[in-house]
């Protein structure tokens, strides 16, 4: 596997990045160097638990190519503390981090969870691919800066604003995807299913119809982004349900159905309130 290690000698990151280090050269390319980079941590919390006088051996491209505990190394370049490996996101939704800033309310009708939500619907209504992207890319980079190196993206913002499937029907799969490349994370994509609007199956409506997705229509999602995906170890493929709200029961059983039988196991995700 191709590892970018990322101000390691401030934070202590291992970026994991494209199989075939493409990515990786094109993000370290005004930093990259000539020869073997070594660096000698103080303390780092390896798979066998912590170590001492830790080695890590970084290639010209970025790949780190060797970690050795309780070495000694002329030369090495001295990390100072404590080196953790990067942390996981669990649960992403990437284009409201846009959102940031813009649901609070002063006066006598005070925020709620509700007023939240028509704040998101209708800022969801804006987004396009190329936002989606944008967006992300920098949630990325800030979820980078903060020690975070794989994110789980919860993804149900699938459509055009009028509901209609893009050209490209994956398209905002896709943004997401290329999101994580150019900022240099591993991403878990988890679509959507999303059918109603309440318990009592009331239809989608407004802003909800962007969300629309069937587990027939995530079966043809799945299929689009595993061809994408085929190769890459950074990039996995599971599924997620919006909630018992938006999703009936006989609908969660057939879609986690498509999923169980599969080799991989793919990770299942759910809002359970």
């Amino acid at each position: 596997r191709c590892r970018r290690l990322g101000h390691v000698h401030r934070l202590g990151l291992q970026v994991d990045a494209r199989s075939d280090c493409s990515q990786v050269e094109y993000r370290i390319g005004l930093w990259a160097v000539s020869s073997m980079r070594t660096y000698l941590a103080d303390t780092a919390l390896l798979p066998q638990g912590w170590a001492r006088d830790v080695l890590i051996e970084v290639e010209p491209s970025g790949t780190i190519a060797g970690v050795t505990s309780d070495a000694k190394a002329e030369g090495a370049e001295a990390i100072r503390g404590i080196v953790l490996p990067g942390m996981l996101d669990l649960h992403s939704h990437a284009f409201q981090r846009a959102l940031a800033g813009l649901t609070q309310r002063l006066g006598s009708d005070p925020a709620s969870f509700w007023t939240w939500r028509d704040t998101m619907y209708a800022f969801a209504q804006q987004i396009t691919p190329d936002d989606e992207r944008a967006i992300a890319a920098q949630l990325y980079v800030e979820l980078l800066k903060g020690g975070y190196t794989s994110v789980v993206e919860f993804h149900y913002l699938h459509h055009a604003p009028d509901g209609q499937r893009y050209a490209e029907p994956a398209a905002m799969s896709m943004a997401l995807h290329e999101a994580a490349l150019e900022a240099g994370i591993a991403l878990t994509l988890l679509p959507v299913v999303y059918m109603q609007a309440g318990v009592d199956g009331s239809p989608l409506g407004g802003a909800q119809r962007r969300f629309a997705l069937d587990p027939e229509g995530w079966q043809g999602l799945a299929q689009v982004v595993e061809g994408v995906f085929a190769g890459d170890a950074n990039r996995r493929l599971g599924l997620a349900l919006h909630s018992v709200r938006a999703v009936p029961p006989p609908a969660i059983t057939a879609a986690v159905a498509a999923v169980s039988g599969q080799p991989d196991r793919p990770p299942i995700h759910i809002h359970l309130a």
